[in-house]
């Protein structure tokens, strides 16, 4: 399956797009600052404050050294994470001038399958296991006990007895970001340190061109089949008949045109 990486207009063409790599981020790095605490829900109220707070900051430290997670999504076209995620601030290193802020980044598509990202061996989370799961009422029963091997950074492939386990720790949000419609992998970077991990470019598959980028699209379109000339291109533009986005495919230079 194809999934979507918004990111800013560097991250793009530093990182994705020139080096053929997407990084595994550090749950503590996220914005959201409920990330991985559906695991603390408590057995009753009379149990012990400090024990609860050792035994949470102990699980926190041994997540954060242990997992990294990379945070896809389903839609290339959703309107707000355009908005907050597909920015483009400076000038990037690759000399194309731009203007703008928000929608003026890029969303990559990337096969799952060919990118490493469907293996059970290599992944902790595959993303075939990985749509997050959204509810309005944070979990209140305790999940029971956890397997110490998780906190512990001993976890390296996907262990179908854990998927629960996992989830829990990994996978539940608030509804309040179900807009991302956000499906994770997760991987253990505690072995080789490495959050930045490689990707075969025929992985990359689609790229989107933000619609604040229209005046630079001749350029930016350029750059792009330099870096990756097998992955279809697409330009984002205003539906005037609602609300949504739509993307105009430019992979042909008669696509230019209009």
């Amino acid at each position: 399956m194809i999934l979507y990486k918004y990111v800013d207009f560097d991250t793009a063409f530093d990182h994705i797009l020139k080096n053929k790599t997407v990084k595994f981020t550090r749950p503590s790095e996220f914005n959201d600052p409920f990330e991985t605490t559906a695991r603390q829900a408590r057995e009753s109220v009379a149990e012990d404050d400090s024990k609860f707070a050792f035994d949470d900051f102990c699980q926190h430290i041994g997540l954060n050294q242990s997992y990294g997670i990379l945070c896809l999504t389903r839609n290339p076209g959703n309107l707000l994470m355009w908005a907050h995620y597909a920015t483009g601030k400076r000038p990037p290193s690759t000399g194309i001038s731009f203007r703008g802020d928000a929608h003026c980044g890029i969303v990559i598509g990337i096969d799952t399958a060919e990118a490493g990202f469907d293996d059970e061996e290599k992944n902790v989370v595959p993303a075939k296991f990985g749509s997050v799961i959204y509810s309005t009422t944070k979990p209140s029963h305790a999940y029971g006990k956890f397997s110490d091997l998780l906190f512990l950074g001993r976890i390296n492939e996907f262990r179908s007895g854990l998927l629960e386990e996992m989830q829990r720790i990994f996978l539940y949000k608030s509804h309040d970001w179900s807009y991302e419609e956000e499906v994770r992998i997760v991987k253990n970077i505690s072995t080789s340190q490495a959050c930045i991990q490689p990707i075969p470019v025929a992985a990359i598959k689609e790229v989107y061109i933000g619609y604040g980028q229209t005046v630079a699209v001749t350029e930016i379109r350029k750059r792009i089949v330099e870096l990756v000339p097998e992955a279809k291109i697409f330009l984002m533009e205003r539906n005037n008949l609602d609300w949504r986005l739509k993307a105009r495919d430019i992979t042909s230079m008669l696509g230019l045109v209009e």
